[in-house]
């Protein structure tokens, strides 16, 4: 067959692939003739570049594709006289568009353009830049396939994770740098720096550069290369010499872009300003100067008239449907640069005087933007105003001060809970419907909302730092005028969603938050050396009558819904940082918090309001539990009155476990804590009280209740309620749902549950050590000392009630029973879980069939499975808390043995959550906090937890993969498969990411000295090394990419150290068994967003091992795509071993895989799965979340803001350097 009729066979396949009316047989034969085609190197050269040049777009657009076959699949094996052949035709097709080619036919020649230049520009091809050249000056289409090819290098080389330009990345971003800046700024930078990698590469004597020549069209040229043009402008100005910048007058140009009305092009602009405040600089920049325009007053009138007219265009049409999602994601991107701006401006004060420095235009400018109704846009200067407030300089500017009273007004109104008040208070809201195009997922909302409230709560606390007596009188005003004027008190209870309830608790924020600063302010003054009277101590003592006469009107106001209830005792407990002086109004806190915690409520209450007041009594304990840490020495000169009081509250029958928990550690607390205590006293109260848990511990009866299997079934009643339903007929689950419960029953379920009580004192035992150890590290260390015989009463306790919980899951135990019995025991261990995005129900659906289940007989049984979850949780919660007790716990004999035995000794009948809450809960504590001294009798512990959570998994894992799809309409089934599936990710997640803090977290390889640390202890056991490393490497097959990943990094972290173990077993699994499952899981396409993690452990293994084995090699060559490739193999080791960075190894690896189908392109490069950087703000939901947790975080007993040191500039401030 000639080559014209080959070719004519292939158009006519085409034509029948695009055929509607061609038949499947003839698509699939034709289809088969172009995949034939595509396998032969020869012809796939040779008919793409005759298909390419071919009319028809399809046909061109395919020769296209074999041309980029040849370079992706066979460039290593064509000869050089090959390569040159395939350039000539590749520049001869680029040079020969008309100016009405297709898009995407520009977009491919474009891309093969680029993929020519990262495999051969600076070696056999010089005249990549020539060729560009001669695209710009060739027409339209032309000079825009020029631009895509310049910005698609430059991304590849400088920003994106691109494996080919890594391979060359040195050499191509030198040639790049020499191109796109002119050559008198190339040699004049690079005079003082003979080492750069700039060296070497041809000049181009006079050369204007690419920098010059596109900024020059943008001043000269009609502007419809613009947007193509600035696309380069925006991957360039991050790295190019800054001297090149200046004289292309690259900020000029991006102002005239950013009042333009083409959004496009003004967002690009904005892009590009945001990257060029943002890049580091030196002190004598060039481009300081064309910055620092920036500050003049035209220019910031001339960004605020962008920001305000673009505000202005935004609005939401009566569906709730934005006008203009373009316009808002420029709007974001401005504020951010506008944030980027301020940031600069007071970076480079430094070293400046006040009158020197104008910040009135642009404090405005960040105002409006934290005045948006948009929380995602006012969010963004949020760190900003913290790190402004805690400069000492630059908040005493005279601009500053002159508007904290409206950034402190604007900050009392954003207290609000919007997560909640977007349900009712808000609905219809631009706030809401921000929030609705913004965060989609109710989990981020929360988190994001959440996080938003702690950066104003910071706020308003600096705001009350730096102008004390104003601040708090303000917000003393604005709480009193609210209470008077627009509080009205509810005709029932309230929701979290309620209009009435949310601007109260908000209020009360404010409260607190204004206390915070006061106590700021506090601290201040009296850390400093010199203790006379000065005006700084007497507005201390100003602001402390001021709190004292606060907290008496705080504590006269009277509420009587729970959840506004719960606001009040939180705040009237803020002030007692300043009551240690007022015992009166001490005491009358003290007295009406316990009164609130202990107040009756009748037992017929709704569902939904028993859960609000015992949310009420929760708080009530919590409060106290923080008053009694906060004034022990003033509850100290009461304790007899105290304990006295307290007694009077437990011996009443109705006293709850939890009201037993709470007010004896809150005696614990006073009496461990209170200086005027000496030791004996101490030990003296500790026993008293601690000796009361013990005692009940130690209880016979109680011993009996747990001590055998048939012992713990006859405390829990089970007869009794099986009993029950028998009298009522029901014997089947669907019964349990249609009988209602009759009085009788609701009898049964009350009885029950006083009957449980106080049965194990769990949570009291956890709540005693957590109370007594929340303290000074000097009193921390009494307290370990006195809990050293107690927690030996406690702990075998504690594990002998978790086997038994273990055995009352074993349905096996149960099959001699009575079906009534069998029915209440299978019921009781039923989990029900609502996950966002699983559930095929809504959450309130769900809440609300709950909340239907309180009604019918199936609530007895609910009963019982309630109260055994609730008791394995306190029980591993306890553990996972003793192992703060250091020494005093790890040192009980025998303990590793006996948790493992409780945790895994029976795993029939334990569900995913339940195995998940064992790691996560207990085991993660127990082994991370072990001291080093009890490594040798803890962490044995971890081979058996490896060995059974491997099997676990695999069998998991193994089921869900090989189970049958659902069929349609069984969306019941499919959400409880997705339920289970959800469930096992997190049970994955959970066991590698306790594995991870082993081997590599930085508190477990922290080293001290000499000291070992925990990844040195594992590794000398040959067994446990190789059970974790099986475990990881079945990881790095689930489908689970979070899981998978981590079991990534951790085995790129270890294998070094594991190939230098002596055994060389172990050296054989990772060369060939880690090797094999990386493999696998970069050639699954549900890995294909995490593939360039796998392809760097690949090209890790491969690299350590090529001077130890020829596993890894003997493995490619066993893939079928790869037999017989011995050549590339070799060719790929030789290029590895002298490879010198991490980047340069995985793109040789990659490139192999790809040569030969084992990784698809779509993982890399310009693929539609790459994972590109994102240039200028990244203003996505997101990379947002992500910076507001990485940045705040709430400690109520401590800084609001951890991490912000108060020298806040040193961090946010730092771009003028």
């Amino acid at each position: 067959m000639s080559d014209d009729e080959g070719l004519a066979l292939v158009v006519r396949a085409l034509e029948v692939i695009h055929d509607p009316t061609a038949s499947n047989d003839s698509r699939q034969s034709a289809q088969r003739h172009l995949d034939q085609l595509s396998k032969d190197k020869r012809q796939a050269c040779v008919y793409g570049n005759e298909l390419a040049n071919q009319s028809s777009p399809i046909v061109r657009h395919y020769g296209l594709n074999l041309l980029g076959t040849c370079l992706t699949r066979d460039w290593a094996s064509l000869s050089p006289d090959e390569k040159i052949q395939v350039r000539k035709w590749v520049v001869a097709l680029c040079l020969g568009i008309s100016d009405n080619e297709a898009n995407f036919i520009v977009e491919k020649l474009a891309a093969l353009l680029v993929d020519l230049a990262k495999r051969e520009w600076l070696l056999s091809w010089s005249d990549f830049d020539a060729t560009l050249l001669q695209l710009w000056s060739g027409g339209r289409v032309r000079r825009q396939l020029s631009l895509k090819a310049l910005n698609n290098i430059v991304e590849d080389v400088f920003h994106n994770d691109d494996p080919l330009a890594s391979v060359r990345g040195p050499i191509l971003s030198a040639g790049i740098i020499t191109i796109i800046a002119s050559d008198k700024s190339v040699r004049e930078f690079y005079a003082q720096n003979p080492t750069s990698l700039v060296h070497g590469i041809p000049a181009n004597p006079g050369a204007e550069g690419w920098l010059k020549r596109i900024c020059d069209e943008l001043a000269a040229g009609d502007g419809s290369d613009a947007l193509a043009i600035f696309h380069v402008l925006r991957s360039t100005v991050g790295f190019i010499i800054t001297r090149a910048i200046v004289e292309s007058d690259v900020m000029q140009r991006v102002g005239q872009a950013l009042v333009s009305d083409d959004i496009a092009l003004a967002t690009c602009a904005v892009d590009c300003l945001y990257i060029l405040l943002t890049r580091p600089l030196h002190p004598k920049d060039e481009l300081l100067g064309p910055i620092h325009t920036l500050f003049e007053p035209a220019a910031l009138q001339a960004i605020s008239h962008v920001w305000q007219k673009s505000a202005s265009q935004l609005h939401f049409d009566e569906y709730g449907t934005l006008s203009d999602d373009e316009l808002y994601t420029m709007l974001k991107k401005l504020s951010e640069t506008v944030i980027a701006l301020a940031c600069f401006k007071f970076g480079s004060s430094e070293g400046k005087s006040i009158p020197e420095i104008d910040l009135a235009p642009l404090l405005d400018l960040v105002m409006l933007t934290w005045e948006h109704a948009s929380l995602v846009i006012s969010g963004m200067s949020n760190s900003f105003w913290c790190s402004l407030l805690r400069d000492e300089k630059m908040s005493e500017h005279p601009h500053v001060l002159e508007r904290l009273p409206k950034l402190l007004s604007e900050a009392s109104s954003r207290f609000l809970r919007f997560e909640d008040a977007k349900q009712e208070m808000l609905r219809g809201s631009d706030v809401q419907r921000y929030l609705d195009v913004d965060i989609e997922s109710a989990q981020e909302v929360h988190a994001f909302c959440g996080n938003y409230r702690r950066f104003v709560f910071d706020i308003v606390r600096m705001i009350v730092y730096k102008r004390p007596i104003d601040a708090i009188e303000w917000i003393r005003a604005n709480v009193r005028d609210f209470f008077a004027r627009e509080y009205q008190p509810p005709s029932g209870f309230c929701s979290k969603t309620s209009a009435t309830y949310l601007p109260v608790e908000a209020k009360f924020m404010l409260v607190e938050a204004g206390l915070r600063g006061i106590l700021r302010f506090r601290d201040l003054v009296l850390g400093k050396a010199n203790n006379a009277e000065t005006a700084e101590v007497a507005t201390l003592k100003q602001l402390s009558a001021s709190a004292v006469s606060w907290c008496a009107e705080i504590a006269d106001m009277t509420f009587e819904d729970p959840l506004t209830l719960s606001k009040h005792v939180s705040a009237m407990v803020a002030f007692a940082f300043f009551l240690d002086e007022h015992s009166d109004l001490l005491f009358r806190i003290l007295e009406k918090v316990i009164q609130t915690a202990t107040y009756y409520y009748p037992d017929d209450l709704a569902e939904a309001t028993f859960v609000t007041i015992r949310d009420l009594r929760g708080r009530c304990g919590t409060e106290l539990l923080r008053l009694a840490a906060t004034l022990p020495d003033q509850l100290w000169n009461v304790y007899p009155q105290l304990e006295a009081t307290v007694d009077r509250i437990l011996e009443r029958p109705t006293a709850s476990e939890g009201e037993h928990t709470i007010f004896n550690a809150l005696l614990l607390i006073v009496s461990q804590r209170s200086a005027h205590a000496d030791s004996d006293r101490k030990r003296l109260e500790f026993n008293k009280l601690v000796g009361k848990v013990c005692r009940v511990w130690n209880d016979e009866g109680l011993t009996r209740s747990f001590s055998t299997f048939d012992g713990f079934k006859e405390t829990l009643q089970i007869d009794t309620a099986a009993a029950y339903l028998s009298a009522r007929g029901v014997m089947t689950p669907a019964g349990l749902d249609s009988c209602p419960l009759d009085d009788q029953g609701k009898e049964l379920v009350k009885n029950l549950r006083l009957s449980r009580r106080w049965f194990w004192p769990v949570r009291a035992s956890r709540k005693f050590v957590d109370a007594s150890l929340d303290c000074a590290p000097a009193v921390r260390e009494l307290q370990r000392t006195l809990w050293r015989e107690p927690v030996r009463v406690l702990v075998p306790n504690i594990l002998r009630l978790l086997s038994r919980i273990a055995e009352y899951h074993d349905e096996r135990l149960w099959a001699s029973s009575p079906e009534n019995v069998r029915l209440v025991v299978s019921q009781s261990v039923v989990e029900r879980f609502w996950l966002h995005g699983v559930s095929s129900v809504t959450r309130d659906e769900f809440l609300e069939a709950s909340s239907r289940g309180t009604n019918n007989v199936r609530e007895v049984v609910h009963s019982t499975g309630h109260f055994l979850r609730k008791t394995r949780e306190y029980c591993l919660v306890s553990l996972g808390t003793f192992s703060m007790l250091g020494e005093a716990f790890y040192s009980i004999e025998g303990l590793s043995d006996a948790l493992f035995a409780a945790l895994y000794g029976n795993t029939h009948g334990m569900s995913l959550h339940i195995w998940s809450s064992t790691v996560t809960s207990c085991l993660r504590h127990y082994v991370l906090n072990c001291p080093r001294e009890c490594w040798d009798t803890v962490l044995p512990i971890l081979e058996p937890f490896v060995n059974t959570a491997s099997e676990k998994l695999r069998a998991e894992w193994a089921q869900l993969t090989d189970k049958p799809p659902q069929p349609s309409g069984a969306e019941d089934s499919l959400s409880d498969e997705m339920m289970e599936e959800s469930l096992l990710r997190h049970l994955s997640y959970a066991v590698v990411k306790l594995i991870s803090d082993v081997l590599i977290s930085p508190v477990a390889t922290q080293r001290s000295g000499n000291l070992p640390n925990m990844a040195d202890w594992v590794f000398r056991s040959r067994s446990l090394t190789a059970a974790i490393l099986s475990l990881l490497t079945m990881l790095l097959g689930a489908h689970d990419t979070r899981t998978a990943i981590q079991a990534a990094k951790i085995l790129k972290t270890i294998v070094q150290d594991v190939l230098q173990h002596p055994e060389l077993e172990l050296q054989t699994f990772i060369a060939h068994e880690v090797y094999s499952a990386t493999i696998r899981s970069i050639h699954d396409p549900y890995f294909v967003s995490i593939q360039s993690d796998l392809v760097s452990l690949l090209s890790f293994i491969h690299w350590l091992m090529l001077e130890k084995s020829t596993l890894p090699r003997d493995i490619l060559l066993s893939i079928p795509q790869m037999s017989g490739a011995v050549g590339a193999v070799r060719i790929f080791e030789a290029k590895l071993d002298e490879s010198k960075t991490e980047r340069a190894r995985r793109g040789l690896m990659y490139e192999l895989l790809s040569a030969h189908d084992i990784v698809g392109r779509e993982a890399y490069g310009r693929g539609p799965a790459a994972a590109k950087v994102k240039l200028g703000a990244d203003v996505s939901t997101k990379e947002i979340i992500r910076k507001f947790q990485q940045t705040v975080s709430i400690q109520r007993d401590t800084d609001v803001m951890q991490g912000e040191g108060d020298a806040g500039m040193d961090r946010l401030f730092g771009n003028g350097d």
